[in-house]
């Protein structure tokens, strides 16, 4: 069926779309559970075969598609266990507080003080890195475009910056 693929690069990705969006849509689904975001994804896919300056391959269309849908459901649940693990800290730490709303207040004004030094311990890249996924919530895919960076350069300095984030802030809690 791929050998019947006209040269038109639109008409090509109009018929690798048809032919290609199902298997993408289960595979996606299958790894996220979430039906509407697997639809967005399968979509992304396909804008960003759009955006490919390179020339398509027909043979090597198919892994290639599926490579991209992989790297974005890693993205995905990167993120949606980042944000799970930042909101169970939240919750962890807010467990602790059963006074006034004063006290409540105060705490959140200390805590956000605290999280501002531990961002400040940070490189200047890796503080920029750290800010644009967690303040922003923009994924590492992002952040490489928006800072002409690298993607595992882009992962690497989140790792790093959460760690230290982390354990500043775990250490200036505690004590």
């Amino acid at each position: 069926m791929i050998s019947t693929l006209t040269r038109t690069p639109d008409r090509a990705i109009i018929q690798f779309y048809e032919l290609y969006r199902g298997p993408l849509l289960c595979y996606i689904y299958y790894r996220i559970r979430d039906f509407d975001d697997a639809e967005d994804m399968v979509q992304d896919v396909f804008v960003r075969l759009l955006t490919y300056e390179l020339k398509l391959d027909e043979s090597t269309v198919k892994s290639f598609l599926f490579t991209i849908a992989r790297n974005m459901v890693i993205d995905y649940l990167r993120h949606l266990y980042t944000k799970k693990e930042k909101l169970s800290y939240l919750y962890d730490e807010m467990e602790t507080v059963t006074t006034h709303s004063a006290d409540v207040e105060a705490l959140y004004h200390e805590t956000m003080q605290i999280y501002q030094s531990s961002k400040q311990q940070l490189s200047p890249k890796a503080r920029k890195v750290y800010e644009l996924s967690f303040e922003q919530n923009m994924t590492i895919d992002e952040i490489s475009r928006n800072m002409s960076i690298t993607y595992n350069t882009v992962e690497c300095h989140l790792f790093i910056a959460r760690k230290k984030v982390r354990s500043f802030m775990k250490q200036a809690l505690a004590g």
